[in-house]
This record gives structure tokens, C-alpha cells and sequence, in this order.
């Protein structure tokens, strides 16, 4: 995030858990859905389509001078399907 999107280590740092955090406060939440919904199988196949989004978003964002909105964006799909990842 620092070399490609122009972020100071400080702010680059303070978005790597951005993930962690997503799933820490949502997953109660989201298990309870899974359990109440079903559909398992349509969960995992969003687990696994969710990381690859992520990981092109982010290959495909083009390099920024300043801090750039849209690099936050992978490591939030990212965060969403780690949720999924721990409650299938």
C-alpha cells in the first residue's frame, strides 16, 4: 500500500487489520444467519469467489500519488469473506 497507492506506513499499517476487525465484529452475526438461512453450499462457493475479487481488485487499482480511496476496498471483500470462511 505504500509503494503502489502512496500511503505513509503509519496509515498503511492502520488498514492492515481492516479485515480482522470486519470479521471480529460481524461473525456472531453472520453465523447466526448461515445457521438460520442454510444454503452452505452457495456460502462456501462466495468464500472462495470473494478472496480471487479481492485479489484482482486489487492488482487491477491503478497507482495513486495520495492515499487512495479505492485500494481500502480489497481489504474489506477481503474481511467479508473471511467471515464466511469461519462460519461455513
Amino acid at each position: 500500500m505504500v509503494s503502489k497507492y502512496g500511503y505513509t506506513d503509519v496509515s498503511a499499517a492502520l488498514w492492515t487489520p481492516v479485515p480482522f476487525l470486519i470479521v471480529s465484529l460481524i461473525s456472531p452475526f453472520f453465523g447466526a444467519l448461515i445457521d438460520k438461512i442454510g444454503q452452505r453450499m452457495t456460502f462456501i462457493i462466495i468464500t472462495n469467489v470473494g478472496p480471487m475479487l479481492a485479489m484482482v481488485w486489487a492488482m487491477v487499482t491503478p497507482k495513486c500519488e495520495d492515499a487512495c480511496w479505492p485500494a481500502a476496498f480489497p481489504m474489506i471483500i477481503l474481511g467479508i469473506s473471511n467471515i464466511s470462511i469461519l462460519n461455513v
